[in-house]
């Protein structure tokens, strides 16, 4: 086969000098060529999407019609341009028209086409004119009810294209045979088919020329016959940019996805997952669906569609669209892609396949997304993810070089979809070269990254003379420049391509110039006058022998030692060459000037500065600034006493006149001021706080005073001062610079009073007590003043009468003539009285018991108890005792605790009493199970009742055999308990059944089975005559005969069920006799069984007992039962007249009866109407169905039985 390829070359360097993003053939692009087909009914609209990582403007226009708009866009954002649908549209098929849709750029963006109507959308990848080919394959789907589809667009005048379609077209042109159009630049050709037009074969006459290609179908139902159908609308891929492995990911929330794998040589052997699945011819394709990851390759290069299947296939949200999957070795680094916003897409989401080990290089909007992939199962070294995005623009990016990947944007709606590819990479044949080798001298290396077959044999020229037939060659060039590199290339096949492209050669060329220099530190300016032959200098490096270096173009440089310094400038170019330039500049020492560490001093004090000259050339001369308070300026040390903070700078010059200065600052610290407070008195053991506010000087301050006797401490400001005498105390004060002054203060001290408020006392609640003694000491006269002041005979004299209610602890305080102050204090313990508590008054039954009284409070523990009189106590000498009185009594109980202080207390306890309950019946103590007898407890000022079954009402129904008692209690709570009743239950029971023999019958004989009672004991006790009862048997072997009932029949397991009623007769044992037709059907036995008996009297369970039926003299044949095998159900349909314009009429037969559904359903398969519900007989039957009210269009009457469902299409017209 001879391969017609326009193919050129990319040159990429793959490591940090990386030209392989710009040397792709991608999606991105500046000018793009692109149609709209047909899609479902007409009436929708057409978008065109762009976004850029890069601020871009440029026009979409149709030029065939004369419509234009500009467009600007900022980065990483999006915009819709909307394509006017008249001048836009195409429809029909074979027709030349001027409706291509042409968008140019003033630099890269993507762009996205989108054909919408509600239901039925589809959107595709717009790939530019640098990536389109001169032959396609296209994939579409089909047979449908809507035509497959291609449109061709040219993008230069005069272009022919060889067409060979797959199927016969709707313009009748035939399957297989090849035929031609010529189109200009912007027109289109639209080519149709009821057929499937998959695997049609578009290729350019003269082989050079591109254009473009779109197929899929009007609106197609994936996989056939599964509702609902939706526009399909992609962009075909050329043959030249197939390779032979994929990675299929599943579109999320779905069961599976179909597939088609078209090829495009003969002998195209294609697997799944590692497994061959088929052999392929050029311009076959294979159909499948799975919904796992899954790697699928070939030994030759093949187009794979992914298809997403209609809601019915699976039950979810969606519909068809299909998107053209990329190879794993067609992979992009960058992709800026968007998310369509239409009100009808619910989710939408971007499924990603890369190289496991790439998963933590990818980043989705800026943002890690290592997280969301998982290994392909059968090839874990690649990983897929499957994420939800949000409507808008967004980017995926690579952060490593060589981690491409393949996405794809999807999203779902309401029986609607859309599908594109985010991005792709579409490399024909291409060369590169390895790892930063194009650089003259050195050898460049070659390579061919991508190609669609495998090569044969190379032949490299290589633009200098140089020739080579090796696959990787290697290659040196002298000199840089521009190569013309050609690679002609065989394939297996002996057919040939061509690659061809420019190569840049770099020779960088270091040059260094300087000025300046001199003494040390002095500024030296460097200028770099270096050139690259054929390419520029991305890169510098200068190193300036004294360990400093610099990237700059043009750097300044100060040296900070002496001596011959060798100058290095490394240029790099934009290929990474690599040339060096070297030159040396002598640097002279400077002096070193040496002011001394800074000082400082106290106010008055004096100090030395200054060291003297180090380095440069002695001698040295100096010169301070300024030279107040200096005892020299122009020596090396000086004596400083400046009186305020001073900088002094001193200016040191060589003998070579190389100059430095230093600087040193002496600070004059104030002194601070201490402050140790006024003199003061205090009375013996009082505190007193001395000290005052310290300021001046220079925070924080430490403090000594001395003495330190009598002092809380003697290094804070604030001491508390507690002398046992007169004393003077001194405060010396340091700043922190160690600044001091001192002050002093006297504390004189007078001699404490004596208090005495006399010794701690008990005494009972109510009596009194004289307390306190007269004071000494001190300086009399004495003030007294006892606290609190309550139940005190006076609270200003030495001994007053005390006389509390509770215990109270009184404080006596005594002041001397000189103010000083002594206190004591004495406690008066008054014990409380305690209480007696004999309980509550209260009424007990006669015989009953009674607990009494409750343990003492208040006064002291432990207590002594007496109670009386002591008839009917447990207990005389207990706080709580039980009470049995013989009739009603008055308890007195007297209470004495530890401190022997008395209390009284008294209960009255009432004796009542209560007669024996006697039970009343309603009936008969002995009955059947289902009747009941009420038993009544009767009522004599009874307000509660205890039966023996836990019942508390005053009547109960009782069903169940026992003995049964009351207990009643009254109104005061007195019970008393009946005597008991026997009641005795009769409990029915019975076995129902057939005759336990099997009944044999002749086909077509007439016969009775009888429903029989064949044991049973109390049903005339318990008056139990009526029942029903539930029958099944095989439907084939016998039918119900005069009045027994037709009952239903269940298809799916081949029986009859039949509903029976009934009297029984006192003492008969024959419940009902059914009568039945014996027939021939699919088997010669069959179980007859009860399946439900009720009684209706008196429910209750019997035992039931099922017979068989078997048909006797059967013909046999050869040792063979003859017998007939019933055909299943049937069930036809018709709709006349059809097409319909208003009434139509839906008729339709079954041949056995049913409960049936018939209802209508757009092509969509959105339910509109249900026409009929409910049971139908066996035969023939009709209604009409009024279409005036719905659109034109196809629509599905839907007859549904118990054994499947019919359907027929209907075509309405207006």
């Amino acid at each position: 086969m001879k391969n017609l390829y326009n193919l050129f070359i990319i040159a990429a360097i793959l490591l940090f000098f990386s030209f392989q993003s710009n040397a792709q053939i991608t999606s991105k692009g500046n000018d793009f060529w692109l149609g709209f087909m047909e899609n479902y009914t007409g009436g929708n609209n057409f978008y065109v999407f762009l976004s850029s990582d890069v601020a871009a403007s440029g026009t979409v226009s149709i030029p065939g019609a004369g419509w234009s708009q500009n467009f600007t866009l900022s980065p990483n954002t999006a915009i819709t341009i909307d394509i006017p649908y008249s001048s836009a549209v195409n429809q029909g098929s074979e027709t030349v028209k001027n409706t291509g849709v042409h968008v140019t750029s003033d630099t890269l963006i993507n762009c996205f086409a989108m054909n919408y109507k509600v239901y039925t959308t589809d959107g595709t990848l717009v790939l530019p004119v640098a990536a389109l080919g001169t032959e396609y394959y296209v994939l579409c789907y089909g047979p449908q009810i809507y035509t497959s589809e291609f449109l061709i667009v040219a993008v230069e005048n005069n272009t022919t294209v060889q067409i060979t379609p797959k199927a016969t077209t709707s313009g009748g042109k035939p399957a297989n045979v090849p035929f031609t159009i010529t189109l200009n630049k912007g027109q289109i050709y639209q080519v149709q088919s009821s057929g499937d037009l998959s695997g049609s074969h578009i290729v350019s006459a003269n082989g050079t020329t591109k254009f473009a290609v779109f197929a899929g179908n009007v609106c197609a139902n994936i996989p056939s016959g599964v509702i609902a159908c939706d526009h399909l609308y992609e962009q075909m891929f050329p043959v030249r940019t197939w390779r032979t492995k994929y990675v299929a990911v599943p579109y999320k929330t779905r069961k599976n996805d179909s597939y088609r794998i078209l090829a495009s040589r003969n002998g195209t052997q294609v697997s799944i997952n590692g497994a061959v699945v088929t052999n392929l011819s050029a311009g076959q394709f294979y159909d499948t669906q799975f919904g796992t990851p899954s790697i699928i390759s070939a030994n030759n290069p093949i187009e794979v569609a992914q298809y997403s299947q209609g809601t019915g296939a699976d039950g979810v949200e969606g519909d068809p669209f299909f998107i053209m999957l990329s190879p794993v070795d067609q992979t992009r680094e960058d992709i800026s892609f968007i998310v369509f916003n239409f009100a009808n897409i619910k989710n939408d989401y971007v499924n990603i396949a890369t190289k496991t080990t790439c998963i933590n290089n990818l980043l989705l909007d800026g943002n890690p997304i290592a997280a969301n992939f998982n290994t392909v199962p059968s090839d874990p070294s690649f990983s897929y993810a499957q994420i939800n995005v949000t409507k808008g623009a967004h980017r995926l990016t690579s952060n490593s070089p060589g981690c491409g990947f393949n996405a794809y944007v999807y999203g779902f709606g309401p029986t609607d979809s859309y599908g594109y590819s985010a991005g792709v990479r579409l490399d024909p044949l291409t060369i590169a070269l390895v790892i930063n080798t194009n650089c003259a001298g050195n050898p460049t290396q070659f390579y061919v990254r991508s190609q669609p077959f495998t090569i044969k044999n190379y032949n490299w020229n290589f633009g200098d003379g140089g020739t080579s037939t090796q696959s990787n060659p290697s290659h040196i060039y002298q000199n840089g420049g521009n190569y013309n590199v050609r690679l002609i290339v065989t394939y297996e096949d002996n057919s040939k391509d061509t690659a061809e492209q420019i190569f840049t050669i770099e020779e960088p060329k270091a040059k260094i110039n300087y000025i300046g220099g001199g003494c040390l530190d002095s500024i030296v300016t460097f200028r770099d006058l270096s050139t690259v032959v054929g390419g520029s200098i991305v890169y510098r490096h200068w190193v300036f022998g004294d360990g400093d270096t610099s990237n700059q173009a043009n750097p300044t440089h100060a040296y900070k030692t002496k001596g011959k310094f060798r100058v290095i400038l490394t240029i790099t170019s934009s290929s990474g060459c690599i040339d060096r330039d070297t030159v040396f500049v002598d640097i002279f020492p400077r002096p070193r000037a040496r002011a001394g560490a800074n000082k400082e001093i106290c106010l008055y004090d004096s100090v030395q500065i200054g060291e003297p000259a180090t380095d440069g050339t002695p001698p040295y001369t100096y010169l301070w600034q300024p030279s107040t308070g200096l005892s020299a300026d122009n020596i090396a040390q000086p004596i400083a006493s400046p009186q305020s903070v001073t900088r002094y700078i001193v200016l040191v010059t060589d003998k070579n006149g190389c100059t430095d200065r230093d600087t040193v600052f002496v600070n004059v610290n104030p002194l601070p001021i201490a402050n140790a407070g006024n003199d003061d008195t205090l009375c013996l053991g009082a505190s007193i706080q001395i000290g005052g506010i310290t300021n001046g000087g220079t925070p924080p301050y430490s403090f000594n005073w001395t003495p330190s006797t009598g002092l809380s401490a003697a290094n804070v400001q604030y001491p508390q001062a507690t002398p046992n005498s007169t004393t003077k105390y001194y405060l010396t004060v340091t700043d922190s610079k160690g600044c001091k002054s001192v002050d002093s203060v006297i504390i004189t001290v007078y001699p404490q009073p004596q208090a005495v408020a006399g010794n701690d006392i008990e005494i009972c609640n109510g009596s009194s007590v004289t307390i306190g003694e007269p004071a000494s000491g001190g300086k009399p006269p004495y003030s007294y003043l006892w606290s609190p002041p309550q139940n005190l005979s006076a609270t200003d004299i030495a001994q007053p009468i005390a006389s509390p209610t509770s215990t109270t602890s009184y404080i006596l305080t005594v002041t001397d003539a000189n103010g000083c102050v002594a206190r004591d204090t004495v406690l008066i313990t008054v014990n409380p009285l305690p209480i007696a508590d004999a309980g509550q008054d209260a009424s007990i039954c006669l015989g009953q018991s009674i607990q009494i009284g409750n343990p003492a409070a208040g006064g002291t523990p432990p207590y002594n108890y007496l109670w009386s009189p002591s008839t009917g106590l447990s207990a005389t000498d207990q706080a709580i005792v039980t009470a049995n009185p013989p009739d009603t009594t008055t308890y007195i109980l007297k209470v004495t605790d530890a401190k022997g202080c008395v209390d009284f207390d008294t209960v009255k306890i009432n004796i009542i009493f209560i007669p024996k309950p006697i039970i009343s019946k309603s009936g008969p103590t002995t009955f059947c199970n289902c009747d009941s007898v009420v038993l009544d407890a009767g009522n004599i000022n009874y307000i509660a009742y205890l039966w023996s079954t836990g019942e508390t009402t005053r009547e109960i129904t009782v069903k169940t055999e026992g003995r049964y008692y009351v207990t009643i209690t009254n109104i005061d709570g007195c019970k008393n308990t009946s005597d008991t009743l026997d009641i005795f239950v009769r409990q029915p029971s019975a076995t129902i059944g057939f005759p336990q023999t099997t009944i044999e019958v002749e086909p077509g004989e007439q016969f009775k089975i009888p429903l029989l009672i064949l044991n049973s004991e109390y049903l005339d006790f318990c008056r139990i005559f009526n029942f029903d009862a539930t029958i099944s048997f095989n439907k084939s072997i016998m039918v119900p005969f005069g009045t027994t009932p037709k009952g239903t029949i269940d298809f799916i397991n081949n029986r009859r069920t039949i509903q029976l009623t009934g009297t029984r007769k006192g003492g008969d044992t024959i419940l009902l006799n059914s009568d039945f037709l014996a027939t021939l059907g699919d088997t010669e036995t069959s179980s007859l069984d009860l399946d439900i008996f009720n009684w209706h009297e008196c429910p209750f369970n019997v035992n039931i007992l099922n017979s068989n039926l078997r048909l006797k003299n059967l013909c046999k044949e050869g040792g063979v039962t003859r017998l007939f095998i019933s055909p299943p159900p049937t069930v036809k349909l018709s709709i006349k007249p059809h097409p319909v314009r208003d009434i139509a009429s839906i008729d339709y037969s079954i041949s056995s009866e049913a409960n049936i559904r018939i209802y209508l359903l757009d092509i969509l398969g959105v339910k509109i109407c249900e026409l009929y519900s409910g049971f139908v007989s066996i035969g023939e039957h009709s209604l009409e169905i009024d279409t005036k009210n719905y659109s034109t269009g196809t629509y599905n009457i839907i007859l549904e039985t118990p054994w499947g469902a019919t359907t027929k299409q209907i075509q309405i017209i207006k």
